[in-house]
Formats: structure tokens, C-alpha cells, sequence
């Protein structure tokens, strides 16, 4: 894994760029945008959520008015909390719920108060350096290519960034298979290609 500080150098290697030997967080130089830019592509490759920032079979407390906050489910370690992408009831749970604004509210009894206790799954930020290296691979090269196009404009490096892209989502996808041990032959989309299994006994056309 690497920190903020390389990513931006990997960035500003891409770019024909000299490394530097700090960040400028909230600046406005060349590098402090580049570091903006990082966390845009972070909060997007985060935001799809993957088997390394979702939590399963989680029962949270209710709030003094028997509400959810979702604000407010992943704690961080200096204080406050992490961004909240997505929330779903887990799939023991028989209820249809939605977030609205900080609360999960439940569509079939129409009401943001819930008895006894919910559990849910949650996609969720992790701070950069947690982030799994394909994933990192991923930001980088998105923020790479994103650079380019909104601020540099330079077309002769376009293509070898979207294909370091395009490479980069290949091993994030990989990864996902091998952490969340995908059955990729039992899926919904391998069956429709491979159709349905034949009968031991007879045919089945």
C-alpha cells in the first residue's frame, strides 16, 4: 500500500511531472490539485462498492427516538465518521428500507422508526492508506487520466492512461473474485451464456 503522498508522485509521474516532497493539501498548486483530484477518484472506486469497505450482518444501535442515523455507522479512530455510500438491510432482514438524509426509513410501514433491532450491510470510506493496492492501482490511474483531460489536455497521453485504466479495473475485478469467493460459474450471467445444465437421465432442448 502506499500513501497520499506517493500516489501524487505516481500521479505527477504520469503527467511528465517532477515529484514532490509534500502534499499541499487544500492549496493551489499543480500537486494540490492533483491530491483534489485522488480523493474524487477515491470516493468513485469507493462508492461501487467492494468486499473490503462493506460490512455484513451489522446490528446498530437505535437512537433515543428508536431511529437509524446512518451518519453515523463506521466510527473513525480521531473522531467523527466515515462517509456512509451505501445501506441496505441484510439479507436475514424481510423489511424494504431507504436512506433518507441521515435516516433509514422503512417503506413498508412508512416510518423512520423501527422496534427492536435491524441489521444491515454497509458500503463505507476507508482512509487512503487502507485502501487494498489494485484498488490504489485503480484511483491512481483514474486520477491520472482524469488530469489529463480536465486540466492538461495533452491527447498523446490520453490513450496509454485510458489503457493503464482500463488494466487497472481488470485486477481490481480479479481481486474482488478472490476476497469475496465469486463462484463465477454459478452466476446469473455465466448460466444465461452456458444455459441450463442437462438432465442425468434425458435431454433437455
Amino acid at each position: 500500500m502506499i500513501t497520499k503522498l506517493q500516489a501524487v508522485n505516481n500521479v505527477l509521474r504520469r503527467l511528465g511531472k517532477l515529484p514532490v516532497d509534500a502534499l499541499d493539501t487544500n492549496g493551489t498548486s499543480t500537486h494540490a490539485h492533483v491530491e483534489r483530484m485522488i480523493d474524487d477518484s477515491a470516493t468513485a472506486v469507493q462508492g461501487e462498492g467492494w468486499y473490503w469497505n462493506t460490512k455484513f450482518d451489522v446490528e446498530p444501535p437505535l437512537d433515543g427516538d428508536s431511529k437509524l442515523n446512518v451518519s453515523q455507522l463506521e466510527a473513525k479512530d480521531g473522531g467523527g465518521y466515515w462517509n456512509i455510500y451505501h445501506v441496505d438491510t441484510d439479507y436475514s432482514e424481510s423489511k424494504n428500507v431507504v436512506r433518507k438524509g441521515d435516516y433509514l426509513y422503512d417503506i413498508d410501514d412508512n416510518t423512520f422508526v423501527f422496534s427492536g433491532t435491524v441489521k444491515v450491510r454497509y458500503t463505507y470510506e476507508r482512509d487512503f492508506a487502507e485502501i487494498p493496492d489494485a484498488f490504489q492501482n485503480l484511483i491512481v490511474s483514474k486520477a491520472s487520466f482524469n488530469f489529463n483531460r480536465y486540466y492538461l489536455g495533452n491527447p498523446s497521453l490520453e490513450g496509454a492512461l485510458s489503457l493503464e485504466m482500463q488494466s487497472a479495473q481488470r485486477l481490481v475485478n480479479r481481486e474482488e473474485i478472490r476476497q469475496a469467493d465469486v463462484d463465477v460459474l454459478g452466476t446469473n450471467n455465466m448460466s444465461q451464456i452456458r444455459g441450463r445444465p442437462r438432465s442425468p437421465y434425458r435431454s433437455i432442448y
